[in-house]
């Protein structure tokens, strides 16, 4: 799954209060300790809701964010000379799906009174000026022969190298950005775009 890389402060609620003023409420919170430079270039954040599949009790909760780690989603072709390069809108929006929570991380409804796989969805609701993106070149995968495999997935990477547009991921009010995306090259790229654009971005390549 995809991860992001979060400072430890966060505020939830089940409903009584409106996602704007929860949000608000917990950036407030955060700057009490946390105000800096980094704080206002480098870091936005993200709602996190559980959602009941049952009575569809919801639980919301706010969290500060300073990186995206994306998963690159695989392809099933395995001629390498023919598979096109992974897109990043592809990524972003497996990183913003919904998915269901197994038996082992069952969330528990205050409405249904009882542990159920809920459905969690991670989505952004602020984008920092910089936004650096961590992109996971590496999967494991258990084995009874060997133990854990390790392997590195070599497919290029399609970003745009200005006016990534992060918009359609975006729950909150839209926010001129900077974007840092890393790839396995050690090549940076960087251009400046029109910073009247919507979603400005000076692609900064280089990958894990």
């Amino acid at each position: 799954s995809s991860n992001i890389n979060s400072s430890a402060t966060s505020v939830s609620s089940t409903g009584t209060m409106d996602d704007k003023t929860l949000a608000l409420k917990t950036w407030q919170q955060h700057l009490t300790r946390n105000d800096s430079i980094i704080v206002d270039h480098f870091q936005g954040m993200h709602r996190t809701s559980l959602t009941c599949p049952h009575c569809n009790n919801q639980s919301t909760k706010f969290d500060i964010y300073s990186s995206l780690s994306l998963t690159l989603i695989g392809q099933t072709n395995t001629n390498t000379t023919t598979r096109r390069p992974i897109s990043i809108d592809t990524c972003l929006q497996h990183f913003t799906r919904e998915e269901q929570l197994d038996d082992h991380n069952a969330w528990y409804c205050t409405t249904c009174k009882q542990r159920v796989r809920a459905i969690k969805r991670v989505q952004l609701w602020s984008t920092p000026d910089i936004l650096i993106i961590h992109l996971k070149r590496f999967t494991f995968q258990s084995s009874n022969r060997r133990g854990i495999i390790q392997q590195k997935i070599e497919d290029e990477i399609d970003f745009p190298v200005d006016h990534l547009d992060l918009e359609p991921y975006l729950l909150g009010p839209p926010a001129n950005i900077n974007i840092n995306i890393n790839t396995d090259s050690n090549i940076n790229t960087t251009r400046t775009v029109d910073p009247n654009a919507n979603a400005n971005a000076n692609a900064n390549a280089n990958a894990n």
